[in-house]
């Protein structure tokens, strides 16, 4: 499982979309079997919280001034239990200024499942809409077909057919792993059919797959309207893209950044094999798998291996802390900042964690998100 961040390179430029202006909005909201339920706005990183209040006889309403226009969080959050459990689900909305905004739900399914009606009278929110029901649409569409061939799988087995049986289970694991790619490949399909809208730009610095479909967001990019090239939404994008650009096989490590933004100077001498791991202390996999890099550590030091961790915490208890339980032997870093200031997040690309780079001893770029199985191939021949 991997921690999927939210980068954003905040400038102070101020354009068309998104000008620096506060944003007075009201939200109106009717969701039945909710009362009690706690519902707040937040930034989209959830760091800070702007206003909350309860629902009270399935109704709620946050009358509030936002900081600027842009994109924002309405966040549930309930004690009550759904199938056993309490639960919190975020939506995302676009925030314009003097803009009405009506949220509509049957029920916490109707949230948790993103069927919920969030309408109003701001066209860039109607075209987040649009993109959301394009998810839901396809992603009906996607289950649907894994219960048609799920009974033809059920039937099968009822007569005995082992063979048609396991056939119709693959087909139905298939559609499974489309239904995970569902929101991807929904972005994949809006994108380039919306090029006057600041929702382009903006899927664009969330997707997890820049490096392997450079070219295709690239494009995206460049055919975007001209005002939507004003926005900061565009440079974010933009950006992202710039930096994966300096970032292929043989291209020479960005530099990396410690406590109060200082360079952390690598030491190259004597060194064959560097490994630049990401990681943060709320990253289960990443804590996860320091015990084999220990492994990797010990047999390989000698003969020119390096590791240097870079921590995406902004906390510095908590990677304190975390460092000290996992006693980690080499390098650790750390600028200790938001992450939508962090010069390593922006210069690498992370998009999730764990994340890695392995250098040579040039500091040219060798591997990305290198399992350490085949990490441990690539030491063996430093043997």
């Amino acid at each position: 499982m991997k921690y999927y961040l939210h980068i954003f390179l905040f400038l102070a430029v101020c354009f068309i979309f998104s000008c620096k202006r506060k944003s007075s909005i009201l939200i109106s909201g009717a969701v039945d079997s909710l009362d009690a339920t706690m519902v707040r706005v937040t930034n989209t990183d959830f760091t800070i919280t702007y206003d909350s209040t309860f629902v009270i006889n399935n109704s709620f309403k946050i009358n509030i001034e936002l900081p600027e226009n842009g994109f924002y969080k309405l966040d549930f959050s309930s004690k009550t239990p759904y199938k056993k459990y309490p639960w919190s689900h975020s939506c995302l909305f676009y925030a314009d200024s003097k803009a009405s905004y009506s949220f509509k739900a049957s029920g916490p399914s109707e949230i948790l499942q993103n069927r919920y009606n969030f309408s109003s009278n701001s066209d860039t929110q109607n075209k987040l809409n649009e993109f959301y029901k394009l998810v839901s649409l396809k992603s009906d569409t996607i289950w649907h077909q894994k219960m048609y061939y799920l009974n033809l799988s059920d039937r099968a087995l009822a007569k005995g057919s082992d063979s048609l049986y396991r056939k119709y289970l693959d087909t139905v694991s298939r559609i499974q792993d489309y239904l995970k790619k569902a929101y991807l490949t929904s972005i994949h399909q809006y994108i380039p059919e919306n090029k006057n809208t600041l929702i382009t730009p903006y899927l664009i610095s969330s997707v997890p797959d820049l490096f392997e479909r450079y070219n295709f967001y690239k494009k995206v990019l460049d055919d975007l309207s001209p005002a939507v090239k004003q926005t900061k939404y565009y440079d974010e994008a933009n950006g992202l893209l710039l930096a994966i650009k300096n970032l292929y096989i043989g291209a020479h490590s960005p530099p990396l950044y410690g406590q109060n933004g200082n360079e952390f100077e690598v030491n190259y001498a004597g060194k064959k094999v560097i490994l630049i791991d990401f990681w943060a202390s709320y990253c289960a996999p990443c804590r996860q798998q320091i015990p084999d890099m220990k492994k990797l550590y010990d047999q390989y030091e000698n003969k020119g291996f390096d590791i240097i961790s870079v921590s995406i915490d902004e906390d510095p208890l908590k990677w304190g802390r975390a460092s000290k339980q996992d006693s980690i032997p080499w390098h650790n870093i750390a600028e200790l900042t938001d992450q939508s200031n962090s010069k390593n997040i922006k210069n690498f690309v992370v998009k999730s964690i764990p994340a890695n780079y392995v250098l040579n001893n040039k500091g040219e770029l060798i591997g990305r998100n290198v399992e350490l199985d085949s990490l441990e191939k690539i030491l063996k021949k430093i043997e």
